[in-house]
């Protein structure tokens, strides 16, 4: 009559509420530590500067006005 349905494993692993995203990620971590202490050095080096002057270039340039 009724056939009980069988369902597969996927091998799906479901997180559970003791685990967070950066325990199970160590490398997404270094690499988010790493590029804020980028940002950290560009501030202080005072590449902020530098950065807005070659936008505001690229975008006169764009337009056509410069």
């Amino acid at each position: 009559m009724h056939k009980k349905l069988r369902f597969r494993e996927t091998g799906i692993k479901f997180r559970t509420a003791n685990s967070s995203f950066f325990s199970q990620n160590k490398s997404a971590l270094f690499l988010l530590l790493l590029s804020f202490a980028f940002i950290g050095i560009g501030i202080y080096r005072g590449e902020i500067a530098t950065v807005l002057i070659k936008s505001i270039n690229i975008c006169l340039e764009c337009i056509g006005i410069g």
